[in-house]
């Protein structure tokens, strides 16, 4: 409230009371106070009464400074961003592929009392990438699932007799020894490879959310990649669907497993027509071998990702509202009126998550997309 108590003093008002009528009511419900600084002969001093109370300032003092709410005297943490690069690099070099992002990697604390955050931006199978992790939290490069969870070679599973079988995705030799001291063991051999699907995808987009219609894709890549903005920056549920032959036969001691590999974020599976449920977590797979057929198959993946992308997405055209700071100063006339952005923009927030200048999350099915054959055989 400076210029209001900086123009009452110019017009000789020197008694101010702290009220909401200064700039209404910035803490409702909460007792506030008024705070003025001023110089005067030179000598910096300041007032401070509660709401209700009147505050004098001296005659002859110019005002600096007045504010009314809840004021708090802490001073503001000092920051500042440590560059990492050379450190992380030496690492990566190194072999080293994790990191804690704390205070030990940077050296000391850049922002006391602040949760703090590590970006890394690099290079991975020719793609530029960017991570990003919370204070105290493990940094992986590359930032890929099947990375981070390599996918078993078996599972066991319980017959209905109570015996124990193995199911098995690669040749081998499996040991299994029991809680009671038992060993047990099995062999598989000849397992065929997997079959992955290759070639083009169709990608189709739903309407009225800036994407177009639906994409031919060559290879699964992030939506990220794509040099379309409108693909780029989508957020929502996209439909991926491929046509394959396969031409493998059905045996009573296997099962067929279709593996997803990576992507981001959910996915929702339909083979042949038939739903096959939704995978949330990695590994992304799961069995279709009641719906898998011998000749031409239609597999449909719909891929769900988050909001943050559309969010950046539409920071790249102008802003049509105001802020302060990070929050929004008052509700726009034309989203009162029920009426779209005028400047094109899909989404409406009315707190500023994100700039321009973020990168966008990978979205989408990266793949590789496998039908796998399972043997299942007894452990003895």
């Amino acid at each position: 409230v400076t210029a209001i108590v900086q123009t009452a003093v110019k017009a000789g008002t020197r008694r101010i009371q702290a009220g909401n009528s200064l700039a209404g009511d910035p803490a409702p419900n909460v007792e506030k106070e008024m705070k003025i600084d001023y110089l005067l002969d030179g000598k910096k001093g300041s007032v401070r009464v509660g709401e209700h109370r009147t505050a004098e300032v001296p005659e002859g003092a110019q005002v600096l400074k007045a504010v009314y709410g809840l004021i708090d005297d802490t001073p503001a943490p000092q920051t500042e961003v440590i560059d990492v690069t050379e450190k992380l690099a030496g690492m990566v070099k190194d072999g080293r592929l994790a990191a804690r992002a704390d205070n030990g990697l940077a050296g000391k604390d850049p922002a006391y009392l602040v949760v703090k955050e590590l970006r890394v931006d690099y290079e991975y199978r020719g793609a530029v990438k960017q991570a990003r992790v919370r204070e105290n939290a493990m940094l992986v490069l590359p930032e890929e699932t099947e990375q981070l969870v390599p996918v078993p070679d078996c599972e066991l599973v319980a017959n209905a007799d109570g015996t124990l079988a193995l199911q098995a995705w690669k040749s081998g030799s499996f040991a299994v020894d029991t809680a009671a001291g038992k060993a047990l063991a099995a062999t598989v051999t000849d397992l065929p490879r997997p079959v992955e699907l290759t070639g083009s995808w169709n990608l189709a987009f739903p309407p009225n959310w800036g994407a177009p219609a639906s994409v031919s894709l060559d290879k699964l890549i992030s939506w990220t990649e794509s040099p379309d903005p409108a693909v780029k920056y989508f957020s929502g549920t996209a439909t991926y669907t491929k046509s394959f032959a396969w031409q493998g036969t059905k045996s009573a001691d296997q099962r067929f497993v279709l593996d997803l590999g990576d992507l981001r974020n959910l996915a929702e599976v339909e083979l042949n027509g038939k739903s096959l449920g939704i995978l949330w977590k990695p590994p992304f797979r799961l069995d279709v071998t009641d719906s898998l057929q011998a000749g031409q198959n239609t597999l449909q993946v719909k891929i769900t990702n988050l909001w943050p992308n559309r969010l950046i997405g539409d920071e790249q055209l102008p802003d049509d509202r105001e802020w302060k700071g990070k929050e929004l100063t008052g509700w726009p006339q034309w989203f009162l009126e029920g009426k779209t952005s005028p400047t094109g923009r899909l989404t409406f927030t009315t707190w500023h998550h994100w700039t321009k200048d973020d990168q966008p999350l990978l979205s989408g099915l990266f793949g590789p997309v496998q039908i796998r054959t399972v043997q299942q055989v007894p452990l003895l």
